[in-house]
């Protein structure tokens, strides 16, 4: 371009209007005189050429000096580094949580535990289960009259039941004390006066209605087993009854009585022909 001047200092081109060399920041010493063009520049004698002051100028970024815009940049710098560790400070952070947050949690999860935690069970001794024992089987009849052991409690007539049978008849098995369906019972052989053994049952009741209803629940199992009533005598007694009964090969004979010598009470009797004696 014709238009520009240089500067004496470096030579670089520069505007007509600067007052100072873009490059070098030299002044140009005359500065309502006409820059020279590079033409005229070239041909003018040194000595008329414009003259540059000695003493330099800083140079200018968007028209401010270089150390205004270096303070400026630090500055800049250094809010900004504050800014960013006050916000570091006030911000929570997720990795490592405040004192007050920890002893809150800590206090939370030391209630909560408590709260859920189950109480203790105290142990309970289970108590050792007595063994029942199984009634011992000793006699039967046709899956009836199932004897087992006697009871304890109760009046035992073993021994009046002995002696007044030796009277009337000749013991074959002495009687001993037993317990039938919940009854108690006395179960003994003996050979009558007509050479019969029979195996007799006598349950001592506690009267004449207890001992007829002992009877026919006797007859009515006894009918289940394939017994038939082959005769039945009530006449001779308002307290006695006696019902015979046999299935064709055995035969029972099932008495009611108001009172039997034996037990000195009333009584239902059970007699089982076994066969003649020797």
């Amino acid at each position: 371009m014709t238009d520009q001047k240089y500067c004496r200092n470096c030579g670089a081109p520069n505007l007509p209007e600067a007052k100072f060399c873009a490059i070098c920041s030299k002044a140009f010493v005359s500065g309502d005189a006409a820059a020279p063009t590079a033409a005229s520049a070239a041909a003018m004698p040194w000595e008329q050429q414009p003259q540059y002051s000695s003493s330099p100028e800083p140079r200018t970024i968007f028209g401010l000096s270089r150390k205004m815009v270096v303070i400026g940049i630090i500055a800049l710098v250094v809010v900004l580094t504050l800014g960013c560790v006050v916000m570091a400070s006030q911000s929570p952070s997720s990795s490592t949580p405040t004192p007050t947050a920890v002893a809150t949690a800590t206090a939370k999860a030391t209630a909560t535990a408590k709260a859920t935690a189950a109480p203790t069970a105290t142990p309970t001794a289970t108590p050792t289960a007595t063994p029942t024992a199984t009634p011992t089987t000793l006699s039967s009849f046709n899956g009836i009259l199932v004897e087992h052991p006697a009871s304890t409690s109760g009046n035992d007539l073993t021994a009046t039941i002995n002696k007044e049978e030796q009277m009337d008849s000749t013991p074959v098995t002495p009687f001993h004390r037993a317990t039938i369906d919940g009854r108690d019972v006395y179960i003994g052989t003996s050979e009558q006066n007509n050479g019969q053994v029979v195996k007799m049952y006598i349950f001592p009741l506690g009267s004449y209605t207890e001992a007829r209803a002992a009877q026919t629940s006797y007859v009515q199992q006894l009918q289940a087993k394939g017994f038939t009533i082959s005769s039945d005598d009530t006449t001779n007694s308002k307290e006695q009854s006696m019902i015979n009964m046999d299935n064709g090969v055995q035969s029972a004979n099932v008495q009611a009585l108001g009172f039997n010598v034996d037990t000195s009470t009333a009584a239902m009797t059970i007699y089982i022909p076994q066969g003649t004696g020797s």
